[in-house]
């Protein structure tokens, strides 16, 4: 794991953990939940490893080592991902998916719509807005190249559950999955209450990364 740095257009210093086994032709960006950091991504971190996929998993501004401020407006970290992104470029393994878990979903899903390229999406109890970021609008302008798998929680997180429903039903395209856990937490917090679905979630990705 390689600790790194980037700078965003607005000129914050965004870190980061980047990941890549040498065999790695892709890359996936991870985007944490409010309030966490990029640790809470290791363990799927390595489990892309495994599957000869590379990742970074980047503090938000605001949050962990980077700079800036949390604010109740997030529309701003949209240059973190950004960012992001061209980093992954610049480094010879183009991101072709990307994960994010409730903030992280919204966000991930609005860099799917602006960059087609991001053919795969792992969205952890996303809503319909967070923070100023907002997703229906989103999820109706990916391309049918692009691939979807929800995950939430009922019960005790019915607000993203509901709106796994709905994004489901204004999704237009074909690849479009969801799996509905039962009073299992929130974001990256599934990953711990049910394990299996962490390994799901890898399998899946590394099921359309690299089979490009």
């Amino acid at each position: 794991m390689e600790r790194i740095t980037l700078t965003t257009k607005d000129g914050l210093n965004i870190v980061g953990n980047w990941s890549a086994p040498e065999s790695a032709k892709s890359s996936v960006l991870l985007l944490h939940m409010w309030p966490a950091t990029k640790e809470s991504w290791t363990p799927f971190q390595a489990l892309l490893d495994e599957r000869g996929i590379a990742s970074l998993a980047i503090d938000l501004r605001g949050h962990g080592e980077s700079g800036g401020e949390q604010k109740q407006d997030a529309s701003e970290m949209q240059q973190d991902v950004d960012a992001a992104l061209a980093w992954m470029g610049d480094k010879g393994t183009p991101p072709h998916g990307i994960a994010g878990a409730s903030i992280g979903a919204n966000l991930a899903l609005r860099a799917m719509a602006k960059n087609p390229e991001l053919i795969a999406g792992v969205l952890l109890s996303p809503g319909l807005t967070y923070h100023g970021v907002p997703t229906l609008d989103a999820v109706e302008k990916l391309k049918d190249t692009q691939s979807l798998f929800f995950m939430a929680s009922e019960g005790d997180d019915q607000e993203s559950a509901d709106a796994v429903y709905m994004l489901m039903k204004h999704a237009r395209i074909q690849d479009k999955n969801s799996e509905l856990l039962q009073n299992a937490g929130h974001g990256t917090n599934m990953f711990e209450s049910h394990p299996k679905t962490m390994v799901m979630c890898a399998n899946w990705m590394a099921d359309i990364v690299n089979d490009l």
